[in-house]
């Protein structure tokens, strides 16, 4: 660690001995949780079976879930979960544009949302994510036992427990690692993202699809955080049209507002198919919101995207998901293992092995007929 990082966790082990602290412990049974997600929607909805957990654990105990105001679709619904409380906190997240020590230490320790969180009195706190931050969110809000974790991002002298970070542990696994230290059963919680749909926002994302054809149903999710993390978007294209000359096919895109530029050009490259009558090709990216995305993709029959929020979308309803990394990441298998899920193949360089390149179009036909193949062998 840096001098900077070492004289932050000085401080906050210094601030722990002026508050109370209270070690997790078998014989005390949490009456309020409070777990800290401000982070980006993926990371939200990748730690949600941890609120399974803790709530089978402890039925009576009222579990409440800080959120940025970005986040509140994931929880839609959720039995899990009592309360999602606004915690717009300016740090590891790409909703909050002014993030700096200065403006997350002024948050942490001046905020009316902080203040809020404050008068709730909650018995235990977790910060799954681990961060300096974020565990001196949690002393100011007066939480006495407090989970963090040690090694990613800091903030480990503070808590009253901690794991140990892993970069080989993938997302969900972890979130129940810091379930478990605070003493919830764990054996029986899948790590599958969990999304709960009414049964009117189900007929919703059905009525998107044409289901008088009994097309192939497939999402393209061309959009990512930023351009390196992007498979690029000829591939896409090329992909599309790969797909739609071997299987009668309907493609809908799905993504934000700033990806309906990306959308529209697939949609326009593939308008020669789509006038043939026997493949479908729509852009839908900024035109549904977050609920109406998720119904959509509950109703088809993959998904290929970059690595983004569809992933664990896909994920939480167990549709085979090929996910195409950019030129960012270095090992797709470490990626797989960090993020990846039950149907999920990851395909992109592994610089340890000498695989420089991204994945071709041809290489990603390929593994999306054994994505289709794998899931209609367990379905049959």
């Amino acid at each position: 660690m840096g001098w900077k990082r070492n004289l932050m966790e000085g401080l906050l082990a210094t601030f722990r001995l002026c508050i109370k602290d209270l070690p997790p412990s078998e014989k005390l049974e949490p009456r309020s949780i409070f777990v800290l997600r401000n982070n980006d929607l993926g990371d939200l909805l990748g730690i949600t079976p941890m609120f399974e957990a803790m709530k089978k654990t402890w039925p009576n105990c009222k579990i409440g879930v800080g959120i940025g105001d970005w986040g509140q679709p994931i929880l839609e619904n959720n039995p899990w979960v009592d309360q999602s409380l606004q915690v717009n906190a300016p740090w590891h997240n790409k909703a909050m544009t002014r993030q700096s020590v200065l403006s997350g230490l002024r948050y942490a320790l001046f905020s009316q949302e902080v203040k809020a969180l404050a008068r709730k009195r909650f018995d235990a706190g977790l910060d799954p994510l681990g961060s300096q931050l974020g565990a001196l969110l949690l002393m100011r809000s007066r939480i006495p036992t407090r989970i963090g974790v040690k090694g990613y991002a800091g903030g480990h002298s503070a808590c009253s427990s901690y794991i140990e970070f892993d970069d080989n542990r993938h997302i969900g696994k972890a979130s129940l690692a810091s379930a478990k230290a605070l003493g919830a059963k764990i054996a029986d919680i899948e790590t599958k993202p969990q999304l709960f749909l009414s049964a009117e926002e189900k007929a919703q994302g059905e009525r998107v699809w044409d289901s008088s054809k009994g097309l192939r149903r497939v999402i393209l999710a061309p959009g990512a955080g930023f351009m390196e993390k992007r498979w690029p978007l000829e591939n896409f294209i090329s992909l599309a049209k790969r797909l739609l000359k071997e299987s009668p096919t309907e493609i809908v895109i799905l993504g934000g507002k700033e990806d309906a530029e990306d959308g529209a050009r697939i949609e326009e490259c593939m308008a020669p198919e789509s006038a043939k009558g026997s493949c479908s090709v729509r852009n839908l990216c900024g035109k549904t919101d977050l609920r109406k995305t998720f119904a959509i993709t509950s109703r088809c029959n993959a998904v290929i995207s970059n690595t983004s929020l569809l992933m664990h979308v896909a994920g939480a309803f167990s549709k085979p998901n090929l996910v195409l990394l950019g030129p960012w990441y270095e090992s797709a298998k470490l990626h797989a293992k960090q993020w990846g899920h039950a149907n999920t193949v990851v395909a992109g360089r592994e610089r340890q092995e000498g695989v420089n390149q991204m994945t071709s179009p041809e290489k990603a036909h390929d593994l999306f007929q054994k994505c289709l193949a794998v899931m209609e062998g367990v379905e049959n």
